[in-house]
């Protein structure tokens, strides 16, 4: 049934009449009425919108050239185009004709620079082009960090930065801070310079330092990080959290130390090829992690010796044990110049003749520096405290070192840091006065006071440490047995970081460091003459 075609505007009507062709001639009549109106115009759409990707501004019907910002890693987009009309003739993108309000067919990014967009209106003769330029951006829709800069210091110390990026990986993102510091400055670089990137809510700028963020001394602190890609389709999370080195202590074991057959007093541990190494009296003891031991080496009973309050350091992958008591039957000791050496910790070699070291020597200190190892201090079989240095370069052979500013003293600590020796403390006065000073010498001859009179109180039988950081003085004795934790950058400026740590107060233990830990190993408190002993390990994370 067709009508003839009236002028747009103008009313009609129509009167139809169907007869059927059935036994009774039924009829019916029915009237057709209307306005003819005009074939829309209306070309524009009312959205755009790309599966991947962002436009360079805000879609608006009346601007017709856009900028797709894609990411080059891309391989296809589609496009959503939705007109304003739904009586439109025709809707085509780059020529290929699609429903409205549908996602187009894969547009391949490699060889489409442009996408065009045609729109005619129901009067099949207007039409509307909408042109988007597409602009392929290297990690465009990137998240990543390439570094993660984290500082306690001026971004000018370069020495002190530290890169996080692997630890972003790995999702253990820890951060020690000294026991002195009060802040910490973030350098984010990202793989896309334009991506946001925010600590703790707030906007940071990508590749620049931060200002200082404050720590909570003694306590962890949180940074949140948030980076969103250019595109804001991708966001990255994670927290860095800081902890105070030396705050936070674990027992190591239950007790470790209990299978030792001498009380854990007067001996020493190291760290040789990834293991501990305990020599007390005349047995060594090995552990790969401090939890269990096993004895490797008991020196012979014809050697009459004894490695009590001796010292042990590594020199050439060698491990020197100098000095302790030697008797020539069982029952009769003395102070004497012993030295034996390992370079497994499952064999020793006792030498047979030692030049230097005369009298021997006991509660000393010793270390390694500028090639060679140096003994200082102590108590002799002649005197109950020396000053008196020595240095050797193969263990045997010592020379005697010019008598250090420093007063005689036993019972002391040493340890090398920024390429100079450090000592503190030490007893003198026959063991009834305690030194409460620090010394350091960069040429293993002249020496320097750096402080009279520490932070700490005067000790003995402390033990002293360092990491690349600065040093660390756990316990001793200074009348009453101690278990504070102190740190220091250059040996006059101390900080106390923990009054009571954790272990039961202690003296004449041992310590190490080793894999960003410090270690510490039994001791004795109570009464010097009737003492109890401890035969439990413990350990603080302090950082490399």
């Amino acid at each position: 049934m067709r009508f003839n075609p009236v002028s747009a505007g103008n009313n009609f009507a129509a009167t139809v009449t169907i007869k059927t062709n059935s036994r009774n001639n039924s009829e019916f009549t029915f009237t057709v009425s209307g306005n003819a109106r005009a074939a829309k115009t209306e070309a524009r759409l009312s959205g755009l919108q790309f599966t991947r990707g962002k436009l360079n501004q805000q879609f608006n019907a009346n601007i017709d050239t856009y900028t797709l910002k894609i990411d080059a890693g891309l391989t296809y987009v589609n496009v959503i185009p939705v007109s304003m009309d739904q009586d439109i003739t025709s809707l085509k993108v780059n020529g290929t004709s699609q429903n409205s309000g549908e996602r187009s067919q894969d547009i391949i990014l490699a060889s489409t620079p442009t996408v065009t967009v045609e729109v005619t209106a129901e009067d099949g003769i207007t039409s509307k082009s909408y042109t988007i330029t597409i602009d392929r951006i290297v990690n465009y829709s990137s998240a990543d960090i390439t570094h993660l800069w984290v500082s306690n210091m001026d971004e000018s110390d370069k020495e002190d930065m530290v890169d996080f990026i692997d630890s972003i990986a790995t999702g253990e993102i820890i951060w020690f801070a000294m026991p002195d510091d009060t802040q910490l400055k973030f350098m984010v670089q990202l793989a896309n310079s334009n991506a946001t990137v925010k600590i703790n809510e707030s906007p940071i700028v990508n590749g620049t330092f931060t200002s200082g963020y404050p720590l909570s001394p003694g306590t962890i602190t949180e940074f949140d990080f948030t980076i969103i890609s250019e595109d804001g389709e991708n966001e990255l999370t994670f927290t860095l959290e800081s902890h105070y080195g030396g705050a936070e202590w674990e027992r190591v074991g239950s007790s470790p130390l209990g299978d030792l057959n001498d009380p854990p007093e007067g001996f020493t541990v190291v760290t040789h090829n990834n293991q501990f190494v305990l020599t007390i009296g005349d047995e060594v003891y090995r552990s790969s992690d401090g939890r269990s031991w096993t004895k490797s080496f008991t020196f012979p009973a014809s050697n009459y010796i004894d490695h009590y309050w001796h010292s042990t350091v590594v020199y050439n992958n060698t491990m020197y044990n100098i000095g302790g008591y030697k008797g020539n039957s069982s029952s009769e000791w003395t102070i004497a110049p012993i030295i034996s050496s390992s370079t497994n910790g499952t064999l020793y070699s006792v030498a047979s003749s030692v030049t230097g070291l005369t009298n021997g020597v006991v509660n000393h200190a010793s270390v390694v520096f500028n090639g060679n190892i140096y003994t200082m201090g102590g108590e002799t079989n002649i005197v109950r405290q020396t000053n008196a240095i020595w240095r050797s370069t193969n263990g045997t052979v010592w020379q005697s070192v010019t008598a250090p500013g420093w007063g005689a003293r036993a019972g002391h600590a040493g340890v090398v840091f920024n390429n100079k020796i450090y000592i503190t403390g030490g007893y003198y006065n026959n063991g009834e006065s305690e030194y409460r000073d620090v010394w350091s010498t960069a040429n293993g001859t002249s020496w320097t006071r750096e402080t009279a009179s520490a932070s700490w109180s005067g000790r003995n039988d402390h033990t002293l440490n360092a990491n690349s950081k600065g040093m660390w003085l756990v316990g001793g004795n200074d009348g009453d047995f101690k278990n504070d934790v102190w740190f220091s950058r250059n040996g006059k400026d101390w900080t106390k970081v923990l009054e009571n740590a954790p272990f039961e107060a202690r003296a004449s233990h041992a310590a190490v460091v080793q894999d960003g830990y410090l270690y510490v190993f039994g001791g004795l408190n109570g009464d010097w003459d009737d003492p109890d002993y401890m035969y439990d390990i413990w350990r603080t994370r302090i950082g490399e």
